[in-house]
């Protein structure tokens, strides 16, 4: 499909799912200045046709990149490349040729137009990715880097070059003054081979190398000490891949050095070197000593670092800020390795791109993540997870992420500064999105200010324990200043409910609670009820909609007469009139039952307690099975002046 970005300029072409004559058939049709990129489809005949095509239409066609990886071309297309390359010799300024196997003698023959004078070839960019070059094409690849004084970017990876065939690259290297990006990864290059690499740049007399790729060959921690040697010297090179080179801890000690010193360096990528704790450690001092470098991406994945190297990097974390990027893949931190990390996120403003794939990290760490990428002052933009065993909870806390931040952006912020200034007094989150996150912020916000707050509601059935817990044991404590609390649709478990029983324990300012459609269990009313013996403050509790029944309602009348409580509701709560001979029922001047299962036969067992000192002032049991005789002896019994709605 063609691409235009201007009127007869760039033009994107990608065929890689047609077959070659349609390929030709397009450039016949669309002869304009571009590029040509044919992923899969063409043959050798179809390479010297396409020729012929360029050959006949040489004055209206400019080609600047030609893209023809992995379509099996041998080296019985070369001399038509060739030809190509030298007609286009004015604008092509990129080559790719990968994973097609031309072999020696193809590259000889494409060589020619790219080391002769007349005219002289302006070529940028050459990738001969697995071409089958070998040993032998290492002599040709050498005249090129002799004679060739355009060549930018040169991808020789996986060639089988060996450390014979960098030998006889390494002079002309050491002479190159133009290259500035050179891949030789994949290559069986050994730590000789290395150091011979590393000699020849550090030999040369300007050497112009910015990128040096070397992954994939079994360097070793003695060939990578030559490299570490130029990297501390040289401040050409921006960019260094020594992948699966063999590191271990070693090799990353004599790294070490190059991150504390070196001031140039802006990638590193160490992937799959078995540094370990040991290694990372040795890295990250390094790094955190130099107070000028430039590395902004690096790479430590697959180095089985665990949970003590992952502690090493959270520290280097909080310090630095000019890394971007940082790929901790497949290293097992786990979830406490994972929880330092996000604690070094509140700090660190700089990164923008985390990896954590493949870590063993479960919901815990999740939920650390989750809160770290909501605090302000975390930049994160992209962070990749996956491969993790996290539950659907902690999927979920990560998910909300981008609504957490939209919240922090809008109108959390803004609350949570205008709470600690202790210029808000009343918190109405009933029409807001919230989860976990907010309440654990919002919890706190309230424990290290302690502001005056006269109602707060929240309303939400993605609020868990993981929030709800902390807000009552921290946010509920003795010195809180929380009046009225009202919470709805709340998802309140046993361990929640005794979370809130034990806050009411040491509270001295909780006034009115109303907590309705929290799915309260008759045990979760029982730790209610245990809270309320030791509590002085509240004066009203209503727990309407729950599912307390008769065994949660008997827990929390036990406890009357109670000092302050005077007014209690448990509408639509399963309660019968087995509850209905409680005594301690009169103690309460406020009292309702709507909705719930209690017949006439409980009211004539309620009505033995409206009498004899009885303080009901309002009794509600509307929605029940009362008859007009039920509803006429309470009416009879009720203390006079006392509201009776039925």
């Amino acid at each position: 499909m063609m691409t235009a970005t201007t009127p007869n300029s760039v033009t994107g072409f990608d065929k890689s799912n047609d077959d070659g004559d349609s390929v030709l058939q397009y450039l016949s049709d669309n002869m304009v200045e571009g590029e040509l990129q044919c992923n899969s489809g063409l043959s050798d005949d179809h390479v010297q046709e396409l020729e012929h095509v360029l050959t006949r239409n040489h004055s209206a066609i400019h080609l600047t990149s030609l893209k023809l990886p992995n379509n099996g071309l041998t080296e019985d297309s070369s001399e038509a490349l060739a030809n190509i390359m030298r007609f286009q010799v004015e604008t092509l300024r990129e080559v790719d040729l990968a994973q097609n196997p031309i072999k020696v003698s193809g590259l000889m023959t494409l060589m020619d137009p790219l080391v002769h004078d007349h005219p002289p070839s302006r070529l940028h960019s050459l990738n001969l990715t697995k071409t089958m070059l070998g040993v032998q094409g290492a002599t040709a690849i050498a005249s090129l880097l002799n004679h060739n004084d355009s060549l930018k970017e040169l991808n020789l990876s996986s060639n089988n070059l060996g450390t014979r065939g960098v030998k006889i690259i390494a002079p002309a290297l050491q002479s190159n003054t133009c290259l500035e990006s050179l891949n030789l990864s994949n290559n069986k290059i050994n730590s000789k081979g290395g150091n011979v690499i590393a000699k020849a740049i550090e030999n040369a007399a300007a050497s112009n190398i910015r990128i040096l790729d070397i992954s994939s060959n079994k360097i070793g921690d003695a060939g990578i000490h030559s490299f570490a040697k130029i990297l501390t010297m040289d401040k050409q090179i921006e960019g260094f891949l020594a992948a699966c080179t063999n590191l271990g801890p070693e090799g990353a000690l004599h790294l070490a050095n190059v991150l504390e010193f070196n001031y140039k360096l802006r990638h590193l990528n160490l992937q799959g070197n078995q540094i370990g704790s040991v290694g990372v450690e040795f890295l990250f001092e390094g790094l955190a000593k130099n107070q000028s470098t430039a590395l902004e991406k690096f790479d430590i994945s697959y180095n089985s670092i665990g949970s003590e190297g992952a502690a090493c990097v959270a520290q280097a974390l909080t310090k630095n800020s000019k890394l971007t990027q940082l790929s901790l893949c497949g290293n097992g931190i786990g979830s406490r390795g994972c929880q330092d990390i996000a604690e070094a996120l509140k700090y660190n403003l700089s990164l923008r791109e985390l990896s954590l794939t493949n870590n063993q990290i479960e919901s815990c760490g999740a939920f650390s993540l989750a809160m770290a990428l909501g605090k302000p002052t975390c930049r994160l933009e992209k962070l990749d997870w996956k491969e993790n065993p996290i539950s659907d909870d902690g999927l979920l806390a990560l998910g909300r992420v981008p609504q957490l931040r939209k919240n922090q952006e809008y109108w959390f912020g803004k609350m949570l500064r205008d709470l600690a200034k202790g210029v808000l007094h009343c918190l109405n989150l009933v029409q807001k999105t919230i989860g976990d996150e907010e309440i654990l912020f919002l919890t706190d916000v309230l424990c290290e200010h302690n502001p005056l707050i006269r109602t707060l509601w929240l309303n939400g059935s993605t609020l868990s324990a993981r929030s709800l817990i902390p807000f009552f044991e921290r946010a509920l404590s003795s010195h809180a200043r929380i009046q009225r609390l009202y919470l709805k649709q709340c998802n309140i478990d046993d361990c929640v409910a005794a979370a809130f029983g034990n806050a009411l324990r040491a509270n001295h300012s909780l006034e009115v609670c109303a907590l309705t459609s929290c799915s309260i269990s008759p045990k979760g009313a029982a730790e209610i009820a245990e809270g309320l013996k030791l509590n002085d403050s509240l004066r009203r509790l209503n727990l309407d909609r729950n599912n307390i029944q008769d065994a949660g309602f008997v827990s929390l009348l036990a406890i009357l007469p109670h000092p302050t409580l005077t007014a209690f509701s448990a509408c639509h709560n399963q309660i019968t009139d087995e509850s209905m001979t409680l005594e301690t029922l009169r103690n309460l001047e406020e009292l309702s039952l709507n909705g719930n299962d209690i017949s006439d036969r409980g009211a004539v067992r309620l009505c033995e307690f409206l009498v004899d000192d009885c303080k009901l002032k309002r009794l509600c049991l509307g929605e029940n099975h009362l008859s007009n005789r039920g509803i006429r002896a309470i009416q009879n019994f009720l203390p006079e002046n006392a509201i009776f709605e039925s």
